[in-house]
């Protein structure tokens, strides 16, 4: 799992870099890779990869991934190539991906025509 969570890391790093958003993947946990997001000077805990599975879940403190009723609140599973680039696509620098409820932003489609009284035509 290591290395799907380096390639993770490095897709996170490539997508927000612009945004001065810099990851880095801490691997001292027993169970759980640590996604570390550096911003303007500050650090904190983005999320939280189990090592045995690579599922995502969201982080509830620098030590702990968040729980939920039954159990850890996995969000995402990086241990498939679908998995992996659905997360990928979704992730954000705010970490909103990462909430149970979340819904992915629809694509945006851009206008093919217009008829000049107002109407587009896609």
């Amino acid at each position: 799992m290591l290395d799907i969570a380096t390639k993770f890391i490095a897709e996170l790093n490539k997508k927000h870099n612009a945004r001065n958003y810099n990851y880095y993947l801490n691997t001292r946990g027993s169970k759980f890779f640590k996604v570390e997001q550096e911003s303007h000077g500050q650090r904190s805990v983005h999320a939280f990869i189990e090592k045995s599975t690579g599922k995502v879940i969201k982080a509830a403190t620098w030590k702990a991934p968040q729980k939920d009723k039954s159990g850890l609140a996995y969000r995402w599973d990086l241990s498939t190539p679908e998995g992996f680039a659905a997360c990928v696509a979704a992730a954000d620098p705010y970490g909103s991906y990462l909430y149970k409820d979340f819904t992915p932003p629809a694509p945006v489609v851009e206008p093919i025509a217009s008829d000049g009284l107002g109407r587009i035509f896609i």
